[in-house]
C-alpha cells in the first residue's frame, strides 16, 4: 500500500507549520527561501523534483509496464514501459479510462469485483486478464495492483503488468494434452494406476474404477496401500514401489583380456 504524504500547508488556520527536521517554518516563507535553506542542510523542492524525475526515468527502463489510475479508472501516469507493451503513448493514454483504451476481460468472472474490493480495503491484488490492443489482437497480461491511500481513503492504484501470452498458451496446450491422455486411458480396457513418489494415486482410469468399485474422486490423492491393497500384501507393495522409485540398479561390466 502506498500512503500519500500530507501536502505542505495542510495545517489548520492559525497553526505554525514546521519545516524539515521539526524546525518552525517562518510565516511568509517563499519557495526561494526554502530552496536557499538547502544550503543549511534542508532538502530543497528542486532537489525533490529532481528525485522524482530520477524515479520516473528508472520506471521507464524496466521491462514491465507501469501505470497509475484514479478511482474512476482514469489513467494518471503512463511510463515508457507501458507505451512499449500496450502501444499507446502517454499523450494518448493519460486522462482516458483504462478499459476504454484497452478493453479487457478478467481471467475469472469475479476477479474485477475482487480487485476493486481489495484496493478499497488497502490491500494489493494480483491476477490475469486479456487486453485488446489498438490493432485488434489480444494478449494475456499478468498484473499486480497496489492501492494509493491518503488519510485512509483510496485515491487510486499503481499497476505493474507484463505479457504472459506465451505462458498462458503453454498452459492451455498442456491442459488439452492432459484431457486427451485422460480420454484415451478411460476408453482402453487396461488398468492404469499412476502413483507419485509418496505412493499417492495421481491417475485412476475407468477400468480401475470398474474393477475396484472406487471412483476416481475417492482415490486420487490417497496413498494406494490405504485403500486398494490387502493388508497382508502392503509390505511387498511398498518394497516394490520403493524399488521402482530408486530406478534400475547399476550393473557392473567386466572385460576379459
Amino acid at each position: 500500500m502506498i500512503n500519500l504524504r500530507s501536502q505542505p500547508g495542510s495545517q489548520g488556520r492559525g497553526e505554525r507549520g514546521s519545516g524539515p527536521g521539526g524546525r518552525e517554518r517562518r510565516p511568509g516563507a517563499t519557495r526561494r527561501s526554502i530552496a536557499d535553506g538547502s544550503r543549511r542542510g534542508r532538502p530543497s523542492i528542486d532537489a525533490a523534483l529532481d528525485g522524482w524525475e530520477d524515479r520516473r526515468l528508472l520506471l521507464d527502463h524496466i521491462s514491465d509496464a507501469v501505470f497509475a489510475t484514479d478511482t474512476a479508472d482514469r489513467i494518471t501516469h503512463w511510463t515508457a514501459s507501458a507505451e512499449r507493451l500496450f502501444g499507446y503513448s502517454a499523450g494518448e493514454a493519460v486522462g482516458r479510462s483504462f478499459g476504454e483504451l484497452l478493453p479487457f476481460t478478467m481471467a475469472r468472472p469475479g476477479d474485477e469485483l475482487e480487485r476493486n474490493a481489495a484496493l478499497k480495503a488497502g490491500r494489493s491484488w494480483r491476477g490475469a486478464a486479456t487486453v485488446r490492443l489498438r490493432d485488434g489482437h489480444e494478449i494475456w497480461i499478468g498484473s499486480a495492483a497496489e492501492p494509493i491511500m491518503a488519510h485512509g481513503r483510496l485515491r487510486g492504484s499503481v499497476s505493474v503488468s507484463h505479457d504472459i501470452t506465451s505462458i498462458h498458451e503453454a498452459q492451455m496446450s498442456l491442459a488439452d494434452e492432459e484431457r486427451f491422455v485422460s480420454s484415451v486411458l478411460d476408453v482402453i480396457g487396461a488398468l492404469v494406476l499412476v502413483l507419485d513418489a509418496q505412493g499417492r494415486v495421481t491417475r485412476f482410469n475407468s477400468a480401475c474404477e470398474r474393477l475396484s468399485g472406487y471412483t476416481h474422486a475417492e482415490v486420487v490423492g490417497r496413498v494406494v496401500w490405504d485403500d486398494l491393497i490387502p493388508p497382508a500384501e502392503v509390505g511387498d507393495v511398498r518394497v516394490a514401489v520403493a524399488a521402482l522409485l530408486a530406478g534400475p540398479s547399476p550393473t557392473r561390466s567386466r572385460t576379459t583380456g
